[in-house]
């Protein structure tokens, strides 16, 4: 098997495999406690927890090993942010590498199998589904910078920022990204008119972070909403450079799934074939769970790419 590195695979147009939710599966655990200020970040500093991280994590990397699908995992580092390691007990601690070191080692058992690429994942400052609360472009570079610098110190293969609502931080976050040796990809949550939360077409978006960047972002995600948002978002498309999409369980809006503590699921095989059907109508590459899924979303869509490439469809 010829070692791709993660940008290779691109040039491929083959399929990576992402996983599903580890965090909102972790918080609904009543075993684990999530850290006030870090959330799961901090499970990696306790031996129990450490072990329930670990085997999502597990579940995930062997769907993709059975399949023999490539995979991308993430950091659990989504609330790792400097302030927030500040106000924590674990202040002085290096959490974002901490917990890049769980997770690469955990896929060293995996790497003559199939390939995982570890992604070392931030979040905005505030709330992912109130685009009033984001940081502007300069105030969103000086906040991101101590964790992208934290991450792009380790092994992790990419950096990625998920769940964005707002184009003013995903600026700041790409140019600070940008300065590192990493490649990053910049994921927003969107509504099904193809704007971004705050408003911004999505088209305009990318063009606008590409054009401001002398090492501009790999590529564009879109995650933590149902695939049903993606397919009438491209409607209004095609936007370009747009690879992939990490889908909700639940086709509601974020404001409505905004506190919402019910989980709003899917049957695996329904979600796996909504997924599908974005992926061939953007022609993405990149697809995996959000909220709301586990190991059998995960499972039936690697089981659905595996059937399709048989019949010769991708």
């Amino acid at each position: 098997m010829i070692a791709l590195t993660f940008e290779g695979y691109f040039s491929t147009n083959d399929i990576l495999l992402t996983e599903g939710s580890v965090f909102e599966r972790l918080r609904r655990n009543p075993l684990v406690t999530f850290d006030a200020d870090l959330a799961h970040a901090a499970l990696v500093y306790d031996h129990k927890s450490a072990a329930a991280l670990a085997e999502i994590h597990h579940e995930y990397f062997r769907i993709a090993a059975n399949a023999g699908l490539p995979m991308m995992a993430f950091t659990d580092t989504w609330r790792a942010s400097a302030e927030r390691i500040a106000c924590s007990r674990f202040c002085g601690r290096n959490v974002n590498a901490d917990c890049a070191s769980l997770l690469c080692n955990i896929r060293e058992g995996y790497s003559s199998v199939t390939p995982i690429f570890v992604g070392g994942l931030i979040g905005c400052r505030g709330d992912a589904y109130k685009p009033a609360e984001a940081l502007d472009k300069d105030a969103a570079f000086d906040f991101h910078a101590p964790q992208i610098e934290a991450l792009g110190d380790t092994n992790v293969d990419f950096l990625f920022a998920a769940t964005l609502p707002a184009v003013t931080e995903a600026r700041g976050i790409a140019l600070r990204m940008a300065a590192t040796s990493k490649p990053y990809i910049i994921s927003f949550v969107i509504r099904p008119d193809g704007t971004v939360l705050d408003g911004t077409p999505l088209g305009q978006a990318i063009d606008l972070i590409d054009q401001e960047s002398i090492n501009p972002p790999l590529a564009y995600c879109i995650n933590c909403v149902h695939p049903i948002v993606l397919m009438s978002a491209l409607d209004n498309g095609p936007f370009n450079r747009l690879i992939g999409i990490q889908g909700n369980t639940s086709k509601k809006c974020p404001e409505e799934l905004d506190g919402f503590e019910c989980l709003d699921t899917q049957e695996p095989a329904e979600f796996a074939q909504d997924m599908w059907h974005a992926v061939k109508k953007g022609n993405l590459q990149i697809c995996g769970g959000c909220c709301g899924t586990d190991a059998r979303h995960i499972s039936a869509l690697a089981q659905l790419i595996v059937a399709e490439r048989k019949n010769g469809l991708r």
